[in-house]
């Protein structure tokens, strides 16, 4: 899975999610015939992969947490605050580099 690095917005990130989603959607319904068919993830599942690829330590913070969405077909508005609000800190691969001391 491909995620734009160009921008690392929260949003962009969202977008990015949604397309990787709507692409499991996709193969699903057209690669049945296929040997290698597997069926689509559920969106949290999708969410928490990319979350994995593009920031590593809060997709660590979130799992096998109340809040992880992995089994879920959708996130709540809970794991958007919570994983929005360590967005941008550096030591969570953001670039704000004043975060770094809280």
């Amino acid at each position: 899975m491909k995620i734009n690095t160009w921008d690392s917005s929260y949003n962009q990130f969202l977008v990015d999610v949604s397309l990787e989603y709507e692409n499991d959607l996709w193969l699903e319904t057209h690669d049945k015939k296929d040997s290698l068919y597997k069926k689509a993830r559920c969106y949290g599942q999708v969410y928490i992969d990319c979350l994995e690829s593009t920031r590593p330590k809060i997709a660590g913070k979130l799992r096998n947490t109340l809040l992880d969405p992995s089994v879920r077909n959708n996130c709540p508005p809970d794991v958007h605050k919570f994983v929005e609000g360590l967005w941008g800190k550096s030591t969570f691969g953001g670039s704000n580099s004043t975060d770094a001391a809280s």
